[in-house]
């Protein structure tokens, strides 16, 4: 997206790279230079069209966000077609999905990134579409089938084994997105703890998105959260949104230098997400006492604590084995399983 020309005139808008399958409902305008930006770029449930709406000032730089599509297949066998065409190869009959013809030869085939490559995207920017294939890709992987019936026992069978009692711990897809998913913040940090002996975990750790550090693929989820405070490039943690519920769980050094465990998770809660509680335990397990404000812990509070009038669960463990430690970032691996937006 950019400015038009002149005060009134459409915001510029296109798709990279360009496709036939999503369409663009493009409302925005050009704002008097210097104007606050109210972008706004939505796509309806269901729909195949983007919305583009608001203000953006003359003179402003190019703007670029991500958007989801209805159709991913539909979508990349589109753009697929349209980069041959650019290629001189011509493609007959129309772009449709169905089961591969059994007699079909395969002309080209391309890997996916390696998962120590992938946990970066996929963590940092909290990609539910991956946590997705990569349940179904372990299902196929060892039951032969690229389901969630088939993956997701894979995955509770490593949980079991890793000391969580399977009877406290149920998966419905592998994104962590549905109402049917239940586990505890106990057992999110036993899983957590147990990890930093794994020969993954200095990949798996910095993969985590880092508070405070402003960069989208250093602090993802979390590059607004916990700015100028002893938590910022210390807090390695995955962030959980959904309507009525809120998580933060991680890593965090304190000021002796020992990296705690901690998981905070918030339920049923009403209003906007306690996203400030969970920054404020982080905050204070780094070696500050955050501000007596709201719902924080008070003075003395023991390091498990829940907040007064919420259902808020937070368990902290110290590390019993070695890994990364400090201040580090990028790169990354490790297994998905607490998911979220």
């Amino acid at each position: 997206m950019r400015p038009g020309a002149a005060e009134g005139a459409p915001v510029a808008v296109g798709l990279a790279p360009a496709t036939r399958t999503v369409k663009i409902d493009n409302r925005a305008v050009t704002g008097a230079p210097g104007t606050p930006s109210t972008l706004a770029v939505n796509r309806a449930e269901g729909a195949g069209t983007i919305v583009v709406s608001g203000s953006y000032p003359a003179g402003a730089a190019a703007y670029t966000t991500l958007r989801t599509v209805e159709n991913p297949s539909l979508y990349a066998a589109d753009v697929f077609r349209s980069a041959l065409r650019k290629h001189g190869v011509q493609v007959k009959g129309a772009t449709e999905r169905g089961r591969t013809p059994k007699r079909s030869a395969v002309l080209a085939a391309r890997s996916s990134m390696p998962l120590s490559r992938l946990m970066v995207p996929f963590l940092k920017l909290s990609n539910n579409m991956v946590a997705e294939t990569l349940v179904k890709a372990i299902g196929r992987e060892k039951a032969g089938k690229g389901s969630w019936t088939a993956g997701l026992p894979v995955v509770e069978k490593y949980a079991r084994g890793q000391g969580v009692p399977i009877a406290r711990l149920k998966m419905a897809d592998g994104s962590g997105l549905s109402r049917e998913n239940r586990t505890t913040a106990q057992d999110v940090s036993t899983i957590l703890r147990k990890a930093q002996g794994a020969p993954w975990f200095g990949t798996w750790y910095r993969a985590l998105p880092v508070a405070g550090d402003p960069d989208r693929l250093d602090g993802g989820t979390l590059r607004s959260r916990m700015q100028n405070t002893p938590a910022a490039g210390n807090v390695h943690a995955k962030t959980g949104t959904l309507t009525g519920a809120s998580a933060l769980s991680g890593y965090v050094t304190d000021a002796s230098g020992r990296r705690l465990v901690f998981s905070v998770v918030l339920n049923g809660y009403q209003g906007a997400a306690p996203k400030d509680i969970e920054d404020r335990i982080a905050i204070r397990l780094a070696g500050e006492t955050p501000p007596r404000s709201g719902r924080s812990a008070p003075p003395g509070t023991p390091r498990s604590w829940s907040a007064p009038g919420s259902a808020a669960a937070d368990r902290l463990t110290r590390p019993t084995t070695g890994g990364a430690r400090g201040r580090t970032r990028p790169a990354g691996a490790g297994h998905p399983w607490f998911r979220g937006t």
